[in-house]
Formats: structure tokens, sequence, C-alpha cells
């Protein structure tokens, strides 16, 4: 899945950064990304979850595509079952 353009609220931006310690830079790096270098998997009708590597770590994004483009909900730093995930995949 190639994310051509992204959306992220001042409202999201102030979430991650100071609930979740997320730079948006972390976030644009992970799904910028390419495609063999991430972990996408659909959790609900548009909404989709990124795993990816940072400089800090992996990072896990939640964000609801349509279209071409992503617009971000979330992200934090990934639990010890998405990186299990995204490890498996990378192989």
């Amino acid at each position: 899945m190639k994310i051509h353009t992204f959306l992220v609220t001042p409202e999201v931006v102030e979430k991650i950064l100071f609930k979740h310690g997320i730079r948006p830079s972390e976030v644009e790096s992970v799904l910028k990304q390419k495609h063999d270098k991430n972990y996408f998997e659909k959790v609900k009708k548009n909404r989709y979850m990124a795993i990816g590597k940072s400089l800090r770590g992996y990072i896990t994004v939640f964000f609801d595509h349509s279209t071409g483009t992503g617009e971000v909900v979330s992200a934090r730093f990934a639990s010890t079952s998405e990186k299990r995930k995204y490890k498996r995949k990378i192989r």
C-alpha cells in the first residue's frame, strides 16, 4: 500500500507528541517507507495499521485510508506482538 498524501490534524499531532512521545516526522517516515519495509493490516472498514521502523524504534500508526490519502488517527511505539508481526513480514 502506498500513501500518496497524508493528513495529520493539529489535535492528533498534540496527542501523539504528548501522550505517546512520537514526533510527526517519525509518523511521516513510517508512512513514506517503501512497501516492502512496512507492515500494513486492515483493522476496520477504512482503518489501517502500519508498523515501521524509525530511528527511535518500531512505531505503529493508525490511519483512515481513502483515495490515496491517509488521515492519521494515532501513533505510538509498537507493542511486542506488533514488532513480531513486523519482523516476520520483513524476513
